[in-house]
């Protein structure tokens, strides 16, 4: 069972890696939504501030989510040459498990010298050297905050934003059950240092594409298990997933698997 204790021995665990690390790889999952994308250009700018040498890494079948274009990608790569992170530090941010990096999760991963594991989703498989794991959090952004404070990372507009960002979307505009007091404050501190709120939901809320979809559940139905088949992901009330068909295909797909969740519920 996860303790305080252990979540305050792990955060140090953590940032004592990412401390003594002069190259740091950071990656999120694939078919990325706005906390893995927000995590990630967050701690690319946040390693950055302390001067180690840093690369961001998406595989390359993820689609990048037009409503985040805004976000600093600059440099992001889509595939990793064999033998090019030897030296190197892995941040994974937002993966419940390594499979999440995509595809050809083994290879990547083999690569580094050390693999850090920072998530918020509580079935996470602890695949780093070290873990930073916290089921309770509302985002990976809000865990990750806490990581640059020990790292004593200045708060600057870019780095608030993206970690906005995450916030946001996984609290649902702070209306989920993860909508903590913490989340609520760290919202305002990010605004504090110049995340600028309108300008996020303007891009990030009004500008989603038909094929860009957004599954939620009070209970009943595991809407991760949908997102999944489409090879999307999230938590069971609330998860997303892309889908190049039509809007009409793509609800018939999901009235389908709502279907036969609720005949194997009656069964």
């Amino acid at each position: 069972m996860m303790t305080d204790t252990t979540l305050v021995n792990d955060l140090q665990a953590v940032v004592e890696n990412l401390r003594a690390a002069d190259r740091v790889l950071v990656a999120s999952h694939e078919n990325p939504d706005g906390d893995a994308i927000g995590s990630m250009v967050a701690a690319g700018h946040a390693m950055r501030q302390l001067g180690k040498q840093v690369r961001l890494y998406l595989h390359a079948d993820s689609p990048l989510p037009s409503e985040y274009s805004f976000l600093d990608l600059t440099g992001l790569e889509r595939s990793i040459e064999p033998g090019s992170t030897a030296g190197w530090t892995l941040l994974a941010v937002d993966c419940g498990n390594e499979r999440r990096l995509g595809p050809d999760h083994e290879a990547v991963r083999a690569g580094f010298d050390a693999v850090v594991d920072v998530d918020h989703h509580h079935d996470n498989s602890r695949f780093g050297d070290v873990n930073l794991v916290d089921g309770h959090a509302s985002s990976t952004a809000e865990i990750l905050a806490r990581v640059f404070d020990e790292l004593r990372v200045e708060l600057t507009p870019e780095i608030a934003e993206a970690l906005y960002v995450g916030l946001v979307t996984d609290t649902g505009r702070f209306q989920y059950r993860t909508t903590s007091p913490d989340a609520l404050q760290l919202a305002a501190r990010l605004v504090e240092h110049g995340a600028n709120v309108h300008k996020v939901f303007e891009l990030v809320f009004e500008t989603v594409p038909p094929n860009r979809v957004s599954l939620r559940s009070r209970g009943t139905i595991d809407v991760s298990v949908i997102a999944r088949k489409s090879r999307g992901g999230g938590h069971k009330q609330a998860a997303g997933f892309s889908n190049p068909g039509t809007v009409e295909e793509i609800r018939d797909f999901i009235v389908g698997e709502v279907a036969a969740q609720l005949a194997d519920t009656a069964a």
